[in-house]
């Protein structure tokens, strides 16, 4: 027998999910742990302790931002989540808005640096006048030509 820490239930331990402690099953019954295991309790817990906000704020922002992502304006999360990723400055920790997944792993793999973005902007912006990007076809017969005419000339 055991007791719950959260019903104060006496109960068997066949009523408590097993764990690799010393005691070798958790304080919390199945029946008491099952309510506070669900996706929105996760997501919940998460948000007040990663960023310090509530699901209310959170709704507050996806409201103030029309339901959509505040960079591409997309209004679905992307990779498999039902929620907007929160936007966090890495230096101080606060609060930018509600982003895609791709956008959220967009600016976090250009480390949060404006200047970085910027070069990567100007290299997609000179990159484009070089070649045809709607076509990739072109772009590949203008490689080969371009072989070619060096291979004349030498």
């Amino acid at each position: 027998m055991k007791t719950c820490r959260k019903c104060k239930k006496q109960k068997e331990l066949s009523d408590f999910r097993t764990n690799n402690t010393k005691h070798g099953y958790y304080q919390t019954c199945k029946e008491c742990i099952k309510p506070s295991t669900s996706p929105y309790s996760y997501w919940k817990h998460g948000l007040k302790k990663k960023y310090g906000v509530t699901p209310e704020w959170y709704f507050a922002k996806l409201d103030e931002q029309d339901g959509c992502c505040a960079i591409c304006g997309t209004s679905h999360p992307g990779a498999g989540k039902n929620y907007f990723c929160v936007d966090h400055n890495h230096s101080d920790g606060s609060i930018r808005g509600l982003l895609c997944s791709n956008c959220n792993i967009g600016i976090g793999n250009l480390q949060d640096s404006v200047s970085l973005l910027l070069a990567a902007a100007t290299y997609l912006n000179d990159y484009s006048t070089l070649f045809d990007v709607r076509s990739p076809h072109v772009t590949k017969q203008r490689c080969q030509e371009d072989v070619e005419r060096a291979d004349k000339s030498s």
